[in-house]
């Protein structure tokens, strides 16, 4: 039985724990910043198809309802696996910083 708590609190302490990869906090691992989710994500895998992604101003437009990533097509296509076509699949902290940066309102950093 004590083991049995010792692993629901273990359980329970961890699963609040903000480590993403390496002990590293999602902020850490990857900002979910315009700046960093244009460099890391939109330059190397999206804009080959998708080149108006480079500008703020047009992923906006297009892509990014501000304040509500269930309704911007760029979270919802790469949450779901439909995007990037032909690049590897986002990783899932790159997927949690577009919904952090599109939740924050979608900042220009």
């Amino acid at each position: 039985m004590k083991l049995l708590m010792g692993a629901l609190i273990l359980g329970l302490v961890s699963c609040g724990s903000r480590n993403v990869k390496n002990g590293l906090s999602q902020e850490e691992a990857f900002p979910s910043t315009f700046t960093a989710i244009r460099n890391r994500i939109i330059v190397p895998k999206c804009a080959v198809c998708h080149e108006q992604m480079l500008s703020h101003k047009e992923l906006l437009k297009d892509y990014v309802k501000a304040g509500s990533p269930e309704n911007s097509g760029f979270f919802t296509e790469v949450e779901g696996g439909g995007m990037p076509l032909y690049s590897d699949k986002l990783l899932d902290e790159e997927v949690e910083a577009i919904r952090l940066w599109i939740a924050k309102g979608a900042p220009l950093d």
